[in-house]
Formats: structure tokens, sequence, C-alpha cells
């Protein structure tokens, strides 16, 4: 919906521009805004399904075991510490947002800038989560105590 919502967006931009000689900001930022909110909101399910950039050489020869310590090394080494510092590099940043209630600076942008910017704790949040939740499946794995159902096309731990 959103990459559709961009698309949309940008041929508006492009038609009131090029054909009718015309631009507003609301439908620059528009795109801007709908580019943002895909990936922000769309990066934990791309980290579900494995989507996110790995050494995919070495991590295809490796055996489960090593896959999930490979996943539970990198989620508290990396995943865990960058969510956290992004939350709380930018609670102030946020709270200051919402507390004046931010608009574009441009006279004719978007007048909701602080719901925009609340995406990148949504952002945060929910890759920490889904970050939780792989470690906890990889050490499941580690322990022989999980059977991870991917022929089934599932990502479920049975214990």
């Amino acid at each position: 919906a959103l990459g559709l919502g961009m698309a949309l967006f940008q041929i508006a931009n492009v038609l009131m521009r090029y054909v009718f000689g015309i631009g507003y900001g609301w439908a620059r930022e528009g795109v801007v805004y709908a580019f943002a909110a895909m990936f922000l909101i769309g990066a934990a399910g791309t980290l579900r399904s494995g989507g996110h950039v790995r050494l995919d050489i070495l991590y295809g020869q490796m055996s489960e075991k090593q896959k999930a310590l490979v996943e539970l090394i990198g989620t508290y080494l990396f995943l865990i510490p960058i969510t956290l510092l992004v939350l709380d590099a930018f609670s102030s940043t946020l709270a200051q947002s919402w507390r004046i209630l931010e608009r574009s600076r441009e006279s004719d942008g978007l007048p909701t800038l602080y719901l925009f910017k609340t995406l990148v704790p949504v952002f945060a949040i929910t890759l920490l989560m889904q970050g939780w939740a792989q470690a906890i499946k990889a050490a499941f794995t580690l322990r022989g105590q999980a059977h991870l159902d991917r022929e089934a096309g599932r990502d479920e731990v049975h214990i």
C-alpha cells in the first residue's frame, strides 16, 4: 500500500509539475514520507523473512546450529544495541516534535511531521521485538530443543 501511495504521489508530482506547471510541497513530501515509511515499517518483516544482508556465501554452507549461533551473536552484538541506541537518541527529539505538533518547514507541506517522526521508534521497537524472537529461536536451536518447520513454509519453534 505504501509503495502504491509513493508511486501515485510521484505520478501526481510529475503531472502537476511538467503538464500543469505547478508544484506542491505536500505532494513532494508525500513521496518522501511513503518511501521512508515503507522501509521503516517493513524492516522487521524483512528481518523475519531473512531478507537483510548477510554473508550468504558462508551462511548458506553452515549447519542449523552454526546459523543459530551467528543469529544469536548478531542479535546481541549489533541489533539490540543499535535499536536501543536509536530509541535513546531519538526520544527527546520525538518528544519535542509531539509537544509542538511539528509541521513541515514548507509553507504548503504536510502538517504531520511529528507523526512521520514517530515511525523511527516504531521501526526500532518492531525490529527489536523481531530480533528477540529470532534470538530465542536461535537459543532453542543451539540447545537442541527446537525444530524449525521451514519445509512447510512456516517459521515456528516446536519444543
